[in-house]
């Protein structure tokens, strides 16, 4: 759809006099020198520095990602347990190595993961007692989890 429109006609005028637009031709001043220019800081040697920071940070960039990565690597290659174990046996070497590492919350699962082996196999007393253990308000240590593992194993339950 177009439609045609007639705008009004627009005029621009100066408020300036003839006379006085005659004489406005700028005169440049020559007598004057332009400054040196001078800097604090040389400019290729502040590129230089620009770049060199730039590179230590890409650096450090990377290595933190190297770090990362590397520490995820060894949590995949951390256990390989053999499968001919048990399910109960499997639930005690992962409690006692979890223990034996510093990690709380991986002997957790583990001990309760034992606990739930040991209740299919009729064991409810050495299950109530890795639950005790794995949810205590005091972390698991590595020399309880040792004894309910001596415990569970003399009893013959694994």
């Amino acid at each position: 759809m177009t439609r045609k429109v007639s705008w009004p006609a627009a005029a621009v005028q100066s408020r300036l006099t003839g006379d006085e637009i005659g004489l406005s031709t700028p005169h440049a001043v020559r007598h004057a020198v332009p400054v040196a220019v001078t800097w604090r800081i040389s400019p290729k040697l502040l590129g230089g520095l620009a770049f060199g920071g730039a590179l230590l940070l890409a650096l450090c960039a990377a290595w933190l990602i190297v770090t990362v990565v590397r520490r995820d690597l060894t949590l995949v290659r951390a256990l390989r347990i053999p499968s001919h174990l048990t399910p109960v046996d499997r639930a005690l070497v992962l409690a006692e190595h979890a223990a034996a590492n510093g990690e709380v919350d991986e002997s957790r699962k583990a001990l309760e993961r034992l606990a739930i082996e040991l209740r299919r196999r009729q064991a409810a007393t050495q299950a109530d007692a890795a639950e005790r253990l794995a949810w205590s308000e005091s972390d698991p240590s590595q020399s309880s989890i040792h004894e309910l593992a001596e415990v569970v194993r003399s009893n013959g339950t694994h």
